[in-house]
């Protein structure tokens, strides 16, 4: 694993600079290419720039933690932040938004939207990300510091119209089969990066995300729980790797 990390950066693995004859630095982090697998301990050692990769609780949280809301409106709370310490930390969520950015990046349905930034899984997944540690807690207020608090929806607006969308469908808010494909996707990421593995976070993972889907769609949250199972089967990924990442089971649904 460590020699395909090295080969990730210019020149040949393991390199040595002139200079100080020490080993190259990674520029990339490695879960932003699916060739390799995830592999958090490794990440760490060969000195990925962009995230921590540490490792969870050796006591996962099996309580179940229900979404709070003040009012109609969605909030985190100090239950949910625990979940969020509990994998591991923020950056935790950040891996597996990379990965996802990575998987997303590759399939059919998803890529024509991935136009709006051309910056890589990483910072792909550092956007996403701190909107969802923000939204649910456990690690500070990293997406309105960044100032792009607000730029949500401008975002998605420049992602419906992407020249890279067929002209039919360019303009077009995300659709049922789309949320269902980017669930499917995004829970892979998830599982890859190791979150199933957490009773209590997973479960209520998949209820936040079945919350917020409804914004894009309000007939997607019932596909949520299916949506995190898709990759559970081997097969199902085998399946949609050879029909070229296409889902062909979904796509046309609802439209």
């Amino acid at each position: 694993m460590k020699g395909a990390l090295r080969r990730m950066v210019g020149g040949s693995a393991g390199r040595k600079s002139a200079a100080n004859e020490v080993p190259e630095a990674l520029v990339i982090c490695p879960f932003a290419d699916t060739k390799l697998p995830v592999d958090n301990r490794s990440a760490a050692e060969a000195g990925c720039p962009f995230h921590s990769h540490s490792q969870g609780s050796d006591a996962p949280i099996t309580n179940s933690v229900p979404l709070s809301y003040d009012g109609f409106s969605f909030t985190g709370s100090p239950e949910s932040a625990d979940l969020v310490l509990n994998i591991g930390g923020g950056d935790r969520i950040r891996e597996g938004c990379t990965r996802f950015y990575a998987r997303a990046f590759e399939d059919f349905t998803l890529a024509p939207f991935m136009t709006v930034f051309d910056d890589g899984a990483e910072n792909h997944g550092q956007r996403l990300g701190d909107w969802i540690i923000e939204k649910i807690g456990g690690g500070g207020t990293p997406w309105t510091d960044s100032g792009r608090h607000g730029l949500r929806q401008q975002t998605h607006y420049k992602a419906w119209n992407s020249p890279a969308r067929e002209p039919r469908v360019r303009g077009q808010h995300f659709k049922l089969d789309d949320c269902i494909v980017w669930m499917r996707i995004h829970f892979w990421a998830m599982r890859e990066v190791g979150l199933h593995e957490y009773p209590a976070f997973w479960e209520y993972y998949q209820k936040f995300i079945g919350h917020f889907i409804a914004v894009y769609e309000r007939a997607a949250p019932p596909y949520a729980p299916l949506a995190a199972e898709w990759s559970a089967n081997p097969q199902n990924i085998e399946t949609y790797m050879a029909n070229g990442h296409k889902m062909n089971d979904v796509i046309g649904l609802g439209r």
